[in-house]
């Protein structure tokens, strides 16, 4: 049994981890935004997807164990509680370091969203400055999708 709890805790230190890189990627959006880089942005996105496979498969881990130990109800905090008498500093210590990458992921997280829906509404308020509209029918944009600015329109019939 001693060593499932071992495991459990090596799955949240990886838990951290991943948290970890996640949050390096959400500090990454806000220059690229800044920086009009949409190519890095794109990358960025990308290895936000290749993360989210690996959060997939650490679910999947998580209820295992948690099922294996007991664990099902018990809340993070309460860990130490749960654990051999050896393994409860070590815990706790787990705990409050995935607490605490969580709360840093959190706000990296709603930091690189409201540059993002900054530059949204930057680029929307642009092409309505020159005469294009974008018209919500409330699942995404019109199916015409966005319209070409008026001065940016040729006439081909000349």
């Amino acid at each position: 049994m001693e060593e499932q709890y071992r495991m459990y805790l090596a799955y949240l230190e990886d838990l951290r981890k991943q948290l970890e890189s996640l949050t390096a990627l959400a500090k990454e959006k806000p220059p690229a935004v800044a920086a009009d880089d949409l190519a890095a942005l794109n990358d960025i996105m990308k290895r936000e997807q290749v993360l989210s496979l690996s959060f997939r498969g650490l679910e999947q881990t998580r209820a295992r164990l948690q099922k294996e130990l007991g664990l099902e109800k018990a809340r993070l905090s309460q860990l130490p509680q749960y654990v051999p008498e050896s393994m409860r500093e070590q815990a706790r210590q787990i705990a409050v370091s995935l607490k605490v990458q969580y709360m840093e992921y959190q706000k990296a997280s709603t930091a690189a969203r409201e540059v993002l829906e900054k530059g949204i509404q930057e680029v929307e308020s642009t092409v309505r400055a020159m005469g294009g509209t974008f018209e919500l029918d409330g699942a995404g944009y019109d199916e015409s999708g966005p319209q070409t600015p008026q001065s940016m329109r040729t006439d081909f019939r000349a």
